[in-house]
């Protein structure tokens, strides 16, 4: 849709059809972020037979495919320079703070309402950014962003408050 066609190529691979520009590239992805987003949880009610582990490496796995070919298209890396201490950093923080985050949040996932785990997937980046504006000095959040993040809070709290029948 983006490149204004009415379907893609009939022999994907072999037969061009377009071509997309970083921007058109970065669009798609930021409309597919929310499908995406649902799918991880339904995916993951669904799943029987794995550990939290399991759902956390493959979780990963998946959004490093995902992730990692879209920051190689759209954005400027001339400038990344890896070093030993933001080497090992990355390792501390992919490991101890995401790992160990997802296996709690993956293992809970089978015990808590679909509806619980959705809000806690949208609160996560709210909360982020506003812990971030407050504790990094030099982050600023436009007026529009704060709004944005207390309706997300404000959202989940009202939809987790004990409704009357």
């Amino acid at each position: 849709k983006e490149l204004g066609l009415e379907s893609g190529s009939g022999v994907p691979n072999r037969t061009k059809v377009g071509k997309l520009t970083k921007e058109q590239v970065r669009k798609i992805a930021e409309l597919k972020m929310p499908d995406l987003n649902a799918g991880d949880i339904l995916i993951n009610k669904c799943v029987d037979g794995i550990t939290a582990e399991e759902r956390t490496l493959s979780q990963l796995a998946v959004a490093g495919a995902v992730c990692i070919p879209y920051t190689l298209l759209c954005e400027n890396l001339s400038s990344v320079e890896f070093t030993t201490t933001s080497t090992v950093m990355m390792i501390i923080l992919g490991v101890l703070h995401t790992g160990i985050a997802y296996t709690l949040y993956f293992g809970s996932m089978k015990k808590l309402p679909a509806q619980t785990v959705a809000i806690v997937s949208y609160v996560d980046p709210a909360l982020s950014v506003i812990l971030a504006v407050l504790l990094i000095p030099g982050s600023v959040l436009s007026v529009y962003g704060w709004i944005g993040a207390l309706l997300i809070l404000g959202a989940a709290l009202v939809s987790e408050l004990p409704h009357k029948k």
